[in-house]
């Protein structure tokens, strides 16, 4: 049975249901090469430990070209877009599911998931969601932004795809090309 780890973020809030955005990275057994690998683009490209907000354009386009150009995240990050809709407990709970389900197909798993901004209170109702859903969950826990690089990166990719999903001509592209690489994959 693999172990996965998915760390979450979403967007959107904001738009009162306008738009609700979630970005979704599952790893496995390279985790820790990929914890190091990202705090190394992270140095390297000035972002450092910046959420994608706080960081300069031309940082943010240094970042995600290393992201998206990257065999590392091949099959690696998932996203999912609603309009018009304010669930977003159970838009979550469905797009961490199909997020995981589209990595590991059929074969068996158990996952720890890592959510930014979810609250010490909420990590059993999101547990016990996913287990309702049949998401063969290990653990549930909140992070911060701050907390490590793979989180950093779900925000990252909340941020990027928010800005191409509201019709960035520079964003779309590069979008593009992640999805046709296989590294960005909608769900």
């Amino acid at each position: 049975m693999e172990k996965l780890y998915a760390y979450v973020d979403e967007t959107g809030q904001d738009t009162q249901g306008t738009l609700f955005l979630l970005a979704v990275v599952v790893v496995g057994d390279e985790r820790d090469i990929l914890l190091r690998w990202l705090e190394n683009v992270e140095y390297e490209t000035g972002k450092h430990l910046r959420s994608w907000h706080k960081s300069s354009h031309r940082v943010r386009i240094a970042y995600i070209d290393r992201i998206i150009e990257s065999p590392r995240f091949y099959d690696a990050i998932f996203y999912a877009v609603y309009h018009e809709a304010r669930a977003y407990r159970d838009l979550t709970l469905l797009t961490i599911a199909k997020a995981l389900g589209t990595r590991m197909g059929s074969q068996r798993y158990r996952a720890t998931v890592v959510i930014d901004g979810l609250q010490r209170a909420e990590v059993r109702e999101v547990a016990v969601g996913l287990r309702r859903i049949r998401v063969p969950v290990h653990k549930v826990r909140g992070a911060r932004d701050e907390s490590n690089a793979l989180v950093r990166l779900a925000d990252a990719m909340a941020g990027f795809l928010r800005t191409a999903e509201e019709g960035d001509a520079e964003w779309r592209e590069r979008l593009g090309r992640a999805v046709a690489r296989g590294i960005i994959c909608r769900v």
